[in-house]
């Protein structure tokens, strides 16, 4: 069983994470620019409606706490094991394990940047963002933006890899 729609504020807060990614969580911070990014996961809910809203057989042996949903991608966090999931609506079955929540965050700032931005606009949007959110090696990541346009992927894993 994965958690309950109307339960899903009060496990973000009962998780072992900084404030502000609760903040993020639950709605709480005004995003700007990344508002698209971190939508509520009401896709988690549809699967198994209405007699099982939630109910995702790839997961039965995980309890899921949805955090957010891009598009047509879900991520989630197993409350056991607080470890961060992230899968495409039409195939769960295949989905991939997130190192951290950060590294989570980071793909929303990729996808920001480098696929759908490619501006100075958006590296420092990406900047203000991190800064919001407490997110780790901001520093790091100032280094990455100041050369945005001819950041290679190795850069990119590399900074990636220290979240």
């Amino acid at each position: 069983m994965h958690i309950e729609h109307h339960l899903r504020f009060e496990f973000i807060n009962g998780l072992r994470i900084r404030n502000e990614l609760k903040q993020l969580l639950t709605g709480r911070l005004q995003l700007g620019p990344f508002e698209d990014y971190f939508t509520e996961p009401s896709n988690f809910y549809l699967q198994g409606y209405p007699d099982q809203p939630g109910n995702w057989p790839a997961f039965a042996e995980l309890m899921l706490l949805p955090l957010w949903q891009h598009q047509e991608e879900i991520y989630a966090v197993d409350v056991g094991t607080e470890r961060v999931v992230a899968w495409y609506i039409e195939c769960p079955e295949e989905y991939r394990v997130v190192a951290s929540l950060d590294t989570a965050v980071f793909d929303m700032i990729e996808l920001h940047v480098w696929e759908y931005g490619g501006g100075e606009k958006e590296a420092n949007e990406a900047i203000h963002f991190a800064e919001q959110i407490a997110l780790s090696n901001v520093d790091q990541l100032r280094r990455l933006m100041a050369d945005f346009e001819n950041c290679s992927d190795e850069r990119i894993a590399e900074y990636r890899s220290g979240l």
